[in-house]
């Protein structure tokens, strides 16, 4: 069995790529949700006693759908989306030179930072129940934010993985993780 798994794996790497995305976007959800339950005036924040009395991670007051949609946010954007974008990318622009990281950095935020990110944040808020002009509302609201948290955190991020790390799963779950860890829209 392990072998088969293996194989099956080295043969579709976007099944590996989609099963790390998923696994981290749904344990993210996790901490993300129990960090907002403990923090005071976010929804479904505890009292500051209810809060200290809480155990670290308590699964019977874990939202599992918003759990299951960041692991399937995670697992398409990781298995199919990162993978495709930074092939083209790197097809565009070959190299390690100064001008084509330069150059592939600009087009990621430029493209993910717009569409990717209104992709992901439109799909938590849907799953999370909101109707499409709440969505709509909330996507022209936080966009602005996202799009400067993007150049503050991938514009010196994005050209150092572009030259030094040659895995491009390691640098498309690298940069999932951190994704999901900056951008939790609160509305």
């Amino acid at each position: 069995m392990r072998r088969w798994l293996d194989r099956s794996l080295r043969r579709r790497p976007q099944l590996l790529h989609g099963s790390i995305g998923g696994t981290l976007g749904a344990c993210g959800d996790a901490i993300a949700q129990t960090i907002e339950r403990r923090r005071p005036g976010t929804a479904g924040a505890a009292t500051a006693g209810e809060a200290t009395a809480q155990p670290a991670l308590e699964l019977s007051s874990m939202d599992v759908r918003r759990a299951a949609g960041a692991a399937a946010l995670g697992a398409f954007f990781s298995g199919l989306v990162y993978p495709r974008v930074y092939a083209v990318l790197d097809a565009r622009w070959p190299g390690t030179t100064a001008r084509a990281v330069c150059s592939k950095t600009a087009a990621d935020i430029a493209l993910l930072g717009t569409v990717g990110n209104s992709f992901s944040i439109g799909c938590r808020l849907r799953i999370g129940g909101e109707q499409l002009p709440e969505v709509l509302v909330a996507l022209r609201d936080t966009m602005p934010a996202v799009l400067l948290n993007e150049l503050r955190v991938w514009l010196p991020c994005d050209p150092r993985c572009t030259r030094d790390i040659r895995e491009r799963c390691t640098r498309c779950n690298t940069r999932f993780a951190g994704r999901l860890a900056l951008r939790r829209p609160e509305v």
